[in-house]
């Protein structure tokens, strides 16, 4: 019985909540799918109940829940030049085009706080707020990419997009998170508790 608002962020809402809403076939939830600050901004604001996160919330009065952990891979199209190194230096990715998320997405996050302080010099950013258009610019020969497993696993299978073997590691932790004040209905409740089920 009950509603639910529940916000999502892209490689969430697009990779893992179709499973997840399947467990609840005849409950109204209507799903916001977003970046991980509007998310944080739509929670403090009670506009959702609840939101699946990548990265940190950075409100402090909301509480966040640790739920699945991801990782984000160096990604280049096929036939990209680096595609073929068979050992990659950071060196390599000097003045390399870029093809990311927009600003305040989790992902661009990861990559200004862990990637970009380690090189010298950025080169051109290509900024396509969705999962799907990053990863066709990518395949494309536009840029590199620095992306969820989650969301490229497919196109890496099918060859179309290939990790780039850089001796580096980005792991990310995948939340939930809801308003400290908010109260959380049955469904709700129910919702966080399959959640936690689900990445057990």
């Amino acid at each position: 019985a009950g509603t639910v608002r529940l916000g999502a962020s892209q490689t969430i809402g697009n990779y893992l909540l179709p499973q997840l809403l399947a467990a609840f076939p005849e409950a109204d939830i209507r799903v916001e799918i977003s970046n991980t600050h509007k998310l944080c901004q739509q929670l403090a604001n009670f506009e959702l109940d609840l939101a699946l996160i990548e990265g940190r919330s950075h409100l402090p009065q909301l509480q966040q829940q640790p739920w699945l952990q991801d990782e984000m891979l160096l990604i280049a199209g096929a036939n990209h030049p680096l595609a073929h190194y068979a050992n990659l230096q950071l060196a390599d990715l000097e003045n390399s085009q870029w093809v990311l998320r927009e600003i305040n997405s989790g992902s661009r996050e990861l990559f200004e706080q862990q990637l970009a302080p380690k090189l010298t010099k950025v080169g051109r950013i290509l900024e396509l707020n969705s999962l799907e258009a990053v990863m066709l610019a990518v395949e494309q020969g536009l840029g590199l990419t620095l992306i969820s497993k989650l969301a490229a696993a497919r196109h890496l299978n099918d060859g179309s997009l290939k990790q780039l073997p850089l001796a580096l590691h980005f792991p990310r932790q995948l939340s939930l998170v809801w308003h400290q004040q908010k109260y959380l209905s049955a469904l709700a409740q129910q919702f966080i508790a399959f959640c936690q089920q689900y990445a057990g």
